[in-house]
């Protein structure tokens, strides 16, 4: 997932505790996470790698965060607002490329008979109009 909504209001709500180090952790958990739309890992040395954490501070930031605002399981850190956001991103995406292929079966030219082959030949039996041909001799 490339794109997510930011609110701003419902951001500050929840985090106006955190501390500016900590507001650049959590931005960089979560857009980790959309990215990938897999939990944060577990094994702190990858963890800190992932993000890039140097100093104590930073490891200690990603700490706090982790603890605050996400849930450690067996397989990962999930947070549950964003896994909701993955979730309806997924199902619209499903939706989509089930509607493109529809789309695309309709478009597709019906053989009614040989007659057609015949006449026009095997190659132009089969070819049917692109949208991009529809404005190939298109003068502005």
């Amino acid at each position: 997932m490339h794109y997510y909504q930011h609110n701003i209001a419902d951001y500050r709500k929840d985090t106006s505790h955190l501390s500016l180090l900590e507001h650049g952790v959590y931005h960089q958990l979560i857009n980790q996470y959309y990215l990938t739309e897999q939990p944060i890992p577990l094994e702190e040395t990858k963890l800190y790698r992932l993000m890039g954490a140097r100093s104590e501070d930073e490891k200690i930031a990603i700490q706090n965060v982790l603890e605050d605002f996400f849930v450690k399981t067996e397989i990962g850190f999930i947070h549950k607002r964003c896994d909701i956001e993955i979730e309806a991103y997924q199902a619209k995406s499903q939706t989509a490329s089930q509607s493109a292929k529809k789309m695309v079966e309709r478009k597709k030219p019906q053989r009614n008979s040989h007659r057609s082959e015949a006449r026009y030949g095997k190659c132009y039996a089969n070819a049917y109009r692109t949208q991009s041909d529809r404005y190939a001799n298109h003068k502005p």
